[in-house]
């Protein structure tokens, strides 16, 4: 599908969950790995620093030659009450990855992006970070490869609003709780979907879009989803969990996280998130885990970390949907 043109990578966010699984995937190939991460990490590959301390950044990416950037401070609500934090790490600590690959020579850089309603600090450091990707590659100093990632789950992932509808629900039904008083569904509505990518699978394309020579610094789509309806997924979710619960509360994504109608950097068409590149197409296609295995990966991850991890992460998440509300 593709060779591996490169010999050394580093990861920025390497301890993290898309992170860990792309480290996890170099690793497989036989590649050299460099972790550089703010948290501690005792794999031997691991260098903790910040990407907002430049010398620290620049002397972990000697020698390589290929970069994974997925640090960031991204989309919980609470970023939109720590806008500094959101702007020196998206934007000034994208700006010191980039002239640290420069001074080194890297050959190619990885970015996801965020082609969302520019409406909170997320959204608006993310494609301010892209704008420098691209200033950087229209200057000749790295190639870029660029990655529109749908909603990813699998073990490991952090609960935050909205965006984490498996986490959440696992969670819940693990914990036995049933859904908040007053939630309706409205009959006259269209069943609504969520389309899934499990985070192994986000990995393999990933890496694969990255060394593809024949790709672009274009935006593309992973291509690499399982769209499901809310309640097939929720009942999937229980009979896993061989839970009792009934019925689940359904919560809608904010305006700020809703798909928009088109890419116009992109080529090919989706129902939901309009033109875009398909990189799996390009590609020659990537396996997809299955929804039950995906999800039953998942399961055990939150089951394993026992009840007092769970009810602390519930509880976090609702008092952030409380702050919100008042």
């Amino acid at each position: 599908m593709f060779r591996r043109p490169f010999q050394k990578a580093l990861i920025t966010g390497g301890s993290g969950f898309i992170g860990g699984a792309v480290r996890r995937h170099l690793r497989s190939l036989g590649m050299q790995v460099v972790s550089f991460d703010k948290r501690p990490d005792a794999n031997p590959d691991h260098v903790q620093g910040n990407i907002l301390n430049f010398d620290a950044l620049a002397t972990a990416m000697q020698q390589v030659d290929v970069v994974f950037h997925l640090a960031s401070v991204f989309g919980e609500p609470s970023t939109v009450f720590d806008n500094l934090n959101s702007v020196d790490v998206n934007i000034k600590g994208t700006v010191n990855v980039l002239e640290a690959a420069k001074i080194a020579r890297v050959k190619r850089l990885f970015y996801p992006v965020k082609p969302t309603a520019a409406s909170k600090s997320y959204s608006i450091t993310k494609q301010a970070g892209e704008a420098f990707c691209s200033l950087f590659e229209s200057l000749g100093f790295v190639e870029l490869r660029r990655l529109f990632c749908l909603n990813t789950y699998g073990p490991g992932q952090q609960l935050q609003p909205e965006k984490t509808r498996v986490a959440l629900h696992i969670l819940e039904t693990l914990e036995g709780l049933e859904p908040h008083a007053g939630e309706q569904t409205d009959p006259t509505q269209t069943e609504p979907t969520v389309e899934l990518t499990f985070v192994d699978d986000l990995a393999k394309i990933i890496v694969a879009h990255t060394f593809n020579d024949d790709a672009s610094g274009d935006v593309y789509s992973t291509g690499v989803t399982t769209e499901v309806a809310v309640s097939e997924l929720n009942r999937r979710i229980k009979q896993l969990c061989n839970a009792r619960i009934s019925r689940y509360p359904s919560y809608p994504m904010q305006v700020a996280e809703q798909p928009q109608a088109f890419l116009p950097q992109c080529s090919t068409t989706s129902p939901k998130h309009g033109t875009r590149k398909n990189a799996a197409e390009v590609l020659g296609g990537i396996p997809v885990t299955a929804i039950d295995d995906g999800l039953s990966q998942t399961i055990a991850h939150y089951q394993s970390i026992g009840p007092n991890a769970r009810q602390k992460a519930l509880a976090g998440y609702h008092n952030i949907v409380a702050q919100r509300t008042q």
